[in-house]
């Protein structure tokens, strides 16, 4: 890592290129005794060094990214199953974590590791994370042998490099499904890991903040047409995205699709409905646009920033 010697820790406290190849089907499906719960995660190699790791239904998509010396593990899901020794199935290289960012399905699994990295911004919503811990699905220090760690935690911040031998992987805050949001750019394979800032799907963060109960925080559709913006100007370094919740390659097009219907909210063209949300939001009254594939949900009150 570049940029970031002396980091703060605390104990125990988020188109047009060739597609990499699908390759190299991994099955790591191991499960305890009494077959309740897996020992480790399914793996995918998707790229050269670069691993999908899946489990347990709700919990996002990890990607394990392995270089000539070390191997990083970009988020660490509700900590269900096993992930060193599922790592330790790919690589026997020191690895340390990132998260992207700090909701209860990207970062619950932090406790298996020794070092992890978050953004400063992502603080609140890891300490809400950890709260919300108690009543999640079994976690990996329920089941017999695991490495249970009291987690060094060092601050990533925009521009941070972390070099892995023959590949560098770059930190870019990119504030928008939360504050603390980033995305990291693998320059040897050319992806983009997006966290949730990018989905081919739906997109569900400008109203958390408003359901009761729920103690995460929420950014502006216009802080994340920032973001978006940010990454778009810097796609000539990547050629495509992985995102926490798409077992997909996303391309560039659907950058531009995200940024065309959020800002068909900021400029006033959309045409948002009610939604039918589940009972868990507590009848909260949002609006909903959608371009037949994508959709953005949100609260009235995250279209604009606030001013302070």
């Amino acid at each position: 890592m570049t940029g970031n010697e002396g980091m703060p820790s605390s104990a125990s406290m988020a188109g047009g290129a060739s597609m990499p190849g699908n390759e190299g089907m991994t099955g790591n499906e191991g499960m305890t005794g009494n077959g309740s719960l897996q020992r480790t995660y399914e793996i995918k190699e998707l790229a050269d060094g670069v691993y999908r790791l899946e489990g347990h239904q709700g919990e996002c998509l990890m990607y394990l990214v392995v270089g000539t010396e070390k191997a990083c593990l970009i988020d660490t899901g509700m900590g269900v199953c096993d992930l060193r020794q599922t790592i330790r199935s790919i690589t026997d290289k020191p690895f340390f974590a990132i998260n992207t960012h700090c909701h209860i399905d990207h970062c619950l699994g932090n406790n298996q590791f020794e070092e992890v990295y978050v953004t400063k911004e992502s603080l609140p919503d890891l300490e809400s994370s950890l709260k919300e811990q108690r009543g999640m699905p079994p976690r990996a220090d329920e089941v017999e042998d695991k490495q249970v760690f009291e987690t060094d935690y060092g601050f990533a911040e925009d521009g941070d490099t972390f070099y892995l031998g023959g590949r560098t992987l770059s930190v870019v805050f990119t504030p928008g499904h939360t504050p603390g949001d980033i995305c990291i750019i693998d320059d040897k394979s050319r992806i983009a890991f997006v966290g949730d800032l990018v989905t081919a799907g739906s997109h569900m963060c400008h109203m958390l903040a408003y359901v009761r109960d729920m103690a995460f925080t929420t950014v502006s559709i216009e802080t994340w047409d920032r973001s978006l913006r940010k990454m778009q100007g810097m796609q000539d370094g990547f050629d495509w995205m992985l995102s926490g919740h798409d077992e997909d390659l996303l391309g560039h097009d659907v950058l531009q699709r995200t940024i065309d219907l959020e800002r068909s909210i900021l400029d006033g063209t959309a045409k948002p409905y009610h939604p039918q949300l589940p009972e868990m939001y507590g009848g909260l009254v949002c609006w909903e646009v959608d371009d037949g594939e994508m959709s953005i949900i949100y609260h009235e009150e995250t279209i604009f920033d606030r001013e302070s």
